[in-house]
């Protein structure tokens, strides 16, 4: 189920800024080849792996690339990943918190 979101900081491409993004939730290939990535990958590297994977298109781009990924502003990959939790898992978030 693809969902269509508004990038905080736009992505500029060719001269146009493109604000809206598709994305689906990762699928069990995704998780697939996170598992198997190399153990020294960075969790950036993770992270491009992940959204390119899971974006389908930006404004009227398609055929995702990594390299397409690695030029959204850093701001908007932690926009996507929530907004990656949000459509898998749901709205709510449970959390233990240890006070001092």
């Amino acid at each position: 189920m693809e969902r269509i979101f508004c990038l905080p900081g736009g992505f500029f491409h060719d001269g146009a800024c493109y604000r809206e993004i598709k994305l689906h939730p990762p699928t069990g290939r995704v998780m697939e080849v996170l598992g198997t990535a190399e153990n020294d990958c960075s969790l950036a590297a993770a992270i491009t792996i992940l959204l390119t994977h899971c974006i389908d298109g930006i404004g009227d781009l398609t055929g995702i690339t990594p390299e397409v990924v690695r030029n959204l502003v850093v701001g908007d990959r932690d926009y996507l990943v929530l907004k990656l939790r949000q459509i898998t898992f749901g709205n709510k978030v449970e959390a233990t918190l240890v006070c001092p």
